[in-house]
């Protein structure tokens, strides 16, 4: 009798302590499925998030290969700020104004330098705007190049270190301890002050036509450069049809035939 009064006692102590672990549990499973719904609306909202911003992406992209000037591509990175595709944007537009301004070295130096101040800027904003390394070393150098163009060049030297610590192993970073040579050299200097001393020979277009329309060039008369060309040589050739030349070919001074084809030498 003993024993099943044990036996039941046993029972009833585990009933209790399994309706006490119960109740505990139900408040831990109620925070449990708080935590899991909560988890699967952030996962759905992230996913929500990374859809859109992929899309903002393409979009962007596709206004980079869609754009034909710096302006087209400036507004493409307004459009979409934050996002790589807009540093690209940005880059290019930068790249193109740099392109333009070596170009215009060679006609005005005015429109070189308002074309490599605005590179210059839009590196700047390229440097600021992202964290892709690849992205941001070119925009460095780009930016260098720049003030290269500026003739500034201590602050070049300042972007050309830049790279030269961040990216040391990468292949800009060997160009830039490259630049930074040169640009320490006293003759490159001396280089950089004569030339912008000089009076570049080409003007802009003429806007009235004549030999500097239609996206020509117009030589400066001013130029202290000797640009003029020798006479053209005279290249006429005697024809047979006017008589100017003899129709057998002969020399002017050997003798004349003296008879047909049949008659004997003497």
């Amino acid at each position: 009798m003993k024993a099943e009064e044990r036996h039941e006692l046993h029972e009833n102590l585990l009933a209790k302590w399994l309706g006490e672990k119960l109740i505990t549990s139900q408040s831990y499973l109620k925070l449990l499925a708080w935590v899991l719904l909560l988890s699967a609306v952030a996962w759905l909202g992230y996913r929500s998030l990374h859809a859109r911003s992929e899309a903002k992406q393409a979009l962007g992209w596709t206004g980079i290969l869609a754009a034909q000037e710096p302006a087209d591509l400036e507004k493409v990175a307004k459009q979409f700020p934050d996002t790589l595709a807009g540093a690209w944007a940005l880059q290019r537009a930068a790249d193109t104004h740099l392109q333009r301004g070596g170009i215009e070295l060679l006609r005005d130096f005015k429109k070189a330098s308002e074309h490599f101040e605005l590179a210059r800027d839009s590196y700047k904003k390229v440097i600021d705007a992202t964290q892709d390394d690849i992205l941001s070393a070119r925009a460095h150098f780009g930016a260098a190049q720049a003030y290269e163009s500026l003739r500034e060049l201590p602050k070049a030297n300042e972007f050309f270190q830049t790279i030269c610590d961040k990216w040391p192993d990468s292949s800009l970073a060997k160009l830039a301890a490259l630049r930074i040579r040169q640009n320490n050299d006293p003759a490159t200097v001396d280089f950089y002050d004569w030339y912008f001393q000089q009076k570049p020979p080409m003007s802009a277009p003429s806007p009235e036509g004549g030999a500097g329309a239609a996206g020509g060039t117009q030589i400066d008369p001013n130029s202290p450069l000797d640009l003029s060309l020798p006479s053209q040589p005279d290249i006429e050739l005697p024809s047979a049809l006017d008589g100017s030349a003899d129709p057998a070919g002969a020399s002017p001074d050997a003798p004349a035939p003296t008879g047909g084809a049949n008659t004997p030498s003497p």
